[in-house]
């Protein structure tokens, strides 16, 4: 069943088009984007939630989440890029860190709330259905880049790397654990809990689920979903105190997430 991954070196091109490059990377986060887009859509019409603006804070969220994104993982493997700022701009070779798009797409849609008078929670509960497909598409991407994968493994789960893309210490192995195929699988799982509460919160006018709780659901469940994936992955990474960056930073946004939870129900109970 699983031969053809044994055996197939997946490569970062998906095909070329007048001479230029299209990369699977790309296509995958644009596909993702717009599939996220479109069950968004739909979960507005189906609850009577879409009003006129929303595109205009698709717009916004995107570039800001992409630069959120990039920076991120610049700051994440500064080592390298300080040596090589010119890679800075090249995206297409992969380097987009979630939690940088987290920020960046939420920073844009609290500001444009409060311009806006529209709640914040209504529309960050629909803001993650779209993140989490488009990170269940995304990481398929990092296949192809032949990156986010983890442990050396003989077993089932493995996928084949090329010596140029394997860790320091680690170039006598040839395969390698599926971590973008876990996180994929774990977030699809985590799309259908959410669209469980969503339905939950929105089927009825009146429904004792406040606005948020998908958000927050989001935050709480990946935070803590990602922190223990990094225990098997070994890409570069600074590490303090035996813990990866990805997971400081996900231990921070679980913390976040039981504030908000408090803050939530405190709303609730005004």
């Amino acid at each position: 069943m699983f031969e053809f991954f044994y055996n197939y070196i997946p490569q970062s091109t998906a095909f070329l088009f007048f001479g230029l490059s299209i990369k699977w990377y790309a296509l995958f986060i644009v596909g993702g984007s717009l599939f996220g887009v479109l069950v968004v859509r739909l979960l507005q019409k189906k609850y009577n939630l879409y009003f006129e603006k929303f595109d205009d804070l698709l717009i916004w969220s995107a570039l800001v989440g992409i630069i959120g994104a990039r920076v991120y993982y610049v700051f994440y493997a500064w080592d390298y890029y300080r040596d090589n700022l010119l890679d800075i701009l090249k995206i297409y070779k992969g380097g987009l860190g979630i939690w940088g798009a987290f920020v960046g797409i939420f920073l844009v849609t609290w500001i444009w709330c409060r311009k806006k008078n529209i709640s914040f929670w209504f529309l960050a509960d629909q803001l993650v259905i779209l993140i989490i497909i488009g990170q269940i598409f995304g990481r398929w991407g990092n296949y192809f880049n032949q990156e986010v994968f983890g442990r050396p493994s003989v077993g089932v789960w493995r996928i084949p790397i090329e010596l140029a893309n394997r860790p320091i210490g680690y170039e006598n192995f040839a395969t390698f654990l599926p971590m973008f195929l876990f996180e994929s699988c774990g977030n699809l799982l985590l799309l259908l809990l959410l669209l469980v509460l969503f339905n939950l919160i929105y089927r009825q006018q009146d429904s004792k689920w406040p606005s948020g709780v998908v958000f927050i659901f989001y935050l709480f469940s990946y935070s803590a979903f990602r922190f223990f994936l990094e225990f098997w992955r070994i890409d570069y990474s600074l590490t303090f105190l035996g813990l990866r960056t990805a997971q400081w930073v996900s231990l921070v946004f679980f913390v976040f997430s039981l504030l908000l939870c408090r803050l939530l129900i405190k709303r609730k109970q005004q």
